[in-house]
């Protein structure tokens, strides 16, 4: 009896017991989620130490400059870079003469190599093997954010593609909703893949997948937009950060002495003030040679998979040359015979020479405080491909929202018309009709 009694007695005891190490589990996981680099209790003082003193090293430390590196190095270098950029650039020749939907399929694959060498600075990759599918749904998301964005912004090209499939048709109608419930589909894939242990670590990714797609997809994908309203208004920019990129490099490399900004060493004023000298007198006369082929000046209204394909369409007085009055005289002349278009580029380039290289710096923050040197090494003397389209995101979305504020205007387009016209009354339709049908005759088009 008095046995039985004891052993009655004890039993809260070990259950409290239990309750204690559960709850001590749990704190020891929530402590090694938050911080897995922390160690044992007695050296985390000088771990403390060790890293405030290497951070400190390397605030203090002085950038080395490129024209301060030996001559043998920098040639080296310099050799690497050199060929790889004519690599690319032979690429990107190549893609653009095939049409415009190859050049879409470009930023389409510029777009997995970025989304993928962002998402991997935070991916762990011990934690992912205890989470299956979890890294499947971040790149769900993305495909459902390419989904909305190409149907928003190609809605009209997509519409003569699909316009003897039906349920293509029905899926552009509804493409709005249709992006917001596959978009609560992954959101719900989300929390149903939620572990425990990993809580954290799960909506870090989750913010960080986001804010990837926001600040890197979206604006990167208007770039397509700008293909199909023009080539010109996607390779005129492009090249105009490359034309900027290459002679920073160059003025820095022979004349760079004065460093320009911190979170990128090799920057240096000479190589900022050169570069956009250069820029602006590239983006006037390229401007000039590129108005003057159709193939870069008319917009595309179909999506046509036919490469290296003739594209035709009337000249508009955008690309046509006019006497333009200056401010003040230059060679004694008080005007220029250019074209507005030619104005357009000089403002382009001044953003790609000013702004746009605050991409690159932006990046080169980013890299440091992860301190890594690249985002990549999938091309070689330039990093990954983050590290070469860093400034080109922000260049496409400024190009896109330039050419629809100032350029082109609100233009409606034809199924927003169509379905204007669909609601007016049968007499006003008639009159619509009538006026359409004897525009297009007077202009030999009917």
């Amino acid at each position: 009896m008095r046995s039985s009694s004891q052993s009655k007695m004890r039993r809260p005891n070990v259950k409290r017991v239990e309750t204690e190490t559960e709850t001590e589990t749990e704190t020891e996981t929530e402590k090694s989620e938050l911080d897995s680099s922390k160690v044992i209790p007695n050296r985390k003082s000088n771990v403390k130490r060790k890293v405030s003193s290497d951070l400190k090293e390397v605030d203090e430390q002085t950038p080395q400059l490129e024209a301060d590196k030996p001559i043998e190095q920098r040639m080296r270098s310099f050799k690497v870079r050199a060929l790889w950029t004519f690599v690319m650039i032979g690429g990107f020749f190549l893609v653009l003469a095939a049409g415009h939907a190859y050049a879409a399929l470009l930023v389409m694959f510029i777009n997995v190599g970025i989304f993928r060498e962002i998402l991997k600075l935070k991916r762990n990759v011990e934690k992912d093997r205890k989470l299956p599918f979890f890294n499947l749904i971040n790149w769900y998301f993305f495909g459902v954010t390419v989904f909305f964005l190409y149907c928003k912004l190609l809605r009209d090209r997509l519409e003569s593609l699909l316009i003897s499939h039906p349920s293509g048709e029905w899926v552009l109608k509804y493409s709005n909703f249709l992006s917001f419930c596959a978009y609560l589909v992954g959101f719900v894939a989300f929390v149903f893949s939620l572990k425990k242990g990993q809580y954290k670590y799960q909506f870090r990714q989750f913010g960080w997948t986001h804010v990837t797609l926001l600040l890197v997809v979206v604006q990167s994908t208007s770039m397509v937009a700008n293909i199909y309203d023009g080539l010109m208004w996607f390779f005129l920019p492009c090249s105009l950060v490359i034309v900027n990129d290459i002679f920073a490099y160059v003025f820095g490399f022979f004349f760079g002495r004065t460093p320009l900004i911190k979170l990128s060493p090799k920057k240096t004023w000479e190589g900022f003030i050169g570069a956009f000298l250069t820029t602006l007198v590239w983006a006037f006369f390229f401007a000039d040679f590129l108005q003057r082929f159709e193939f870069f000046t008319c917009p595309q209204y179909q999506i046509r998979l036919m490469p290296f394909a003739p594209v035709t369409c009337e000249p508009t007085l955008l690309y046509t040359k006019q006497n333009v009055a200056l401010p003040f005289s230059l060679f004694g002349s008080a005007s220029i015979r250019a074209s507005p278009m030619q104005l357009h580029a000089l403002f382009m380039a001044a953003f790609a020479s000013i702004i746009a290289p605050f991409g690159g710096f932006f990046a080169s923050g980013f890299k440091r405080a992860f301190k890594i040197k690249d985002f990549g090494d999938s091309i070689p003397g330039h990093g990954g491909i983050t590290d070469r389209f860093d400034c080109q995101v922000l260049m496409g979305m400024f190009s896109y929202v330039y050419f629809h504020s100032l350029v082109l205007g609100r233009v409606p387009s034809m199924s927003e018309v169509l379905a204007s016209a669909a609601m007016l009354p049968a007499d006003d339709q008639v009159t619509l009709f009538n006026q359409l049908k004897a525009s297009l005759q007077e202009r030999d088009l009917l």
